[in-house]
């Protein structure tokens, strides 16, 4: 008999439900657990994504109407901030900002910049 706190024991517990119309049969002994494969995406990829997310929204929003993206941290530029708030953490002028922006004006230029 297996231990029913184990992975394995739990599986070998299948066995002895009760099911309506047959059974669960175990052939063999369960050796491994299937594991997840999670993956986690980076600040700056997020960003990018959040960013993606928001223009699309915008385009929606605002059809016909020039769109873009601005900020002083993209484009690999966050490193810098990021060692400049270390450095002045109690300077209030240090500002990070991404945006997204939309304008008839922007219409010729609708470029993005990420």
């Amino acid at each position: 008999m297996h231990d029913p706190n184990t992975r394995r024991g739990s599986l070998c517990g299948l066995t002895t439900l009760p099911l309506i119309g047959g059974g669960v049969t175990l052939i063999g002994q369960p050796t491994a657990a299937a594991a997840p494969i999670v993956t986690v995406a980076s600040a700056e990829e997020r960003l990018r994504r959040g960013l993606a997310d928001v223009e699309a929204a915008f385009r929606d929003l605002f059809p016909g109407t020039g769109v873009v993206i601005r900020g002083n941290v993209l484009n690999g530029a966050h490193v810098s901030y990021g060692r400049m708030f270390q450095a002045e953490p109690d300077n209030r002028g240090l500002c990070a900002c991404a945006m997204v922006l939309a304008s008839p004006g922007y219409r010729e230029e609708d470029a993005r910049h990420v």
